[in-house]
């Protein structure tokens, strides 16, 4: 199992970086965590708004990307559709599953050692708009895995493979599943929805700073065969006490993995992120409430 080092110790242990998806949001933010500290080429259809190296490549295309890895010890792979991107089930599967697939075989085939990958709570079934209802909270890495709508589908696809090279290619890999990734522009229309929406939804979040600060800290990590993180802020933003809010909208009051947790901050996230605290060493940053209060200043 990976370990966390204190933050004094820790440093990238990797020169050359490639980022697919570089050039899209949470990609964006991601390149400029890393480009402070390796040299770093994006893999993406258009390219980046920073000064860096960048390749134009389409994640389907395994020629291209055997080409665009050649020469970079680490490959972080976010080009895939995202959830909001209207699309058919069959697009969703092609470039986010045979996607992930060409990622991970070009990096086994460019001699790169660790793999960073990015997932979604999706794949569980559970934290997308209409989600299933969650087996018990605060959801951990080992919850079941029952996705039905075809994005989350591609992302639980997308795990399996990544385990698999982690298994017979020497790979090392850390998944991360993050939950809403918010972006600043967008807190004014995530606040309206959550206030007016009846949908069965995890209200859940994480800042694309925190988020990006995460895809950075994995390139930190001393040993990683394989690991697998849940991505969120540690408090919800559900329009009122997250307990309340989701036996609303579930019809039942969940199981609870750690009462304790809720007792002491009615607002936790339905996301248990103690293992991305304790191995990864990854702290979220945000208050939804502050959040919100800055929209109103």
């Amino acid at each position: 199992m990976a370990t966390a080092e204190t933050e004094g110790d820790r440093a990238l242990r990797y020169e050359k970086v490639v980022v697919t998806g570089g050039s899209g949001r949470l990609g964006s933010f991601v390149v400029r965590e890393l480009m402070e500290h390796c040299q770093v080429t994006v893999v993406d259809l258009k390219p980046p708004e920073v000064d860096t190296p960048y390749v134009e490549a389409d994640v389907c295309d395994l020629d291209a990307l055997r080409a665009a890895f050649k020469g970079h010890q680490a490959v972080v792979h976010l080009g895939a559709l995202d959830l909001a991107i209207p699309a058919k089930p069959e697009e969703f599967m092609r470039v986010n599953a045979m996607g992930t697939w060409n990622a991970l075989q070009a990096a086994h085939e460019c001699g790169a050692t660790r793999y960073v990958q990015c997932s979604s709570v999706a794949a569980t079934g559970c934290g997308d708009a209409g989600s299933q209802r969650p087996h018990y909270l605060p959801m951990d890495e080992v919850h079941p895995m029952e996705p039905i709508h075809p994005y989350g589908v591609s992302k639980r696809v997308g795990e399996t493979m990544a385990r698999s090279f982690s298994r017979d290619h020497r790979l090392e890999v850390v998944v991360f599943r993050p939950v809403l990734v918010l972006f600043p522009e967008a807190v004014a229309q995530v606040a309206e929805e959550i206030r007016t929406t009846t949908d069965r939804r995890m209200f859940c979040y994480v800042t694309v700073e925190d988020a990006a600060r995460a895809f950075r800290q994995a390139l930190e990590l001393e040993d990683a065969a394989y690991e697998v993180f849940f991505l969120s802020a540690a408090d919800s933003n559900a329009p009122g006490d997250t307990l309340d809010v989701l036996t609303e909208r579930f019809g039942a009051p969940p199981h609870l993995r750690k009462p304790h947790l809720y007792e002491d901050n009615p607002r936790a996230s339905a996301i248990d992120i103690e293992r991305a605290r304790r191995v990864l060493g990854w702290e979220p940053t945000s208050n939804w409430q502050d959040i919100l209060a800055g929209q109103k200043s």
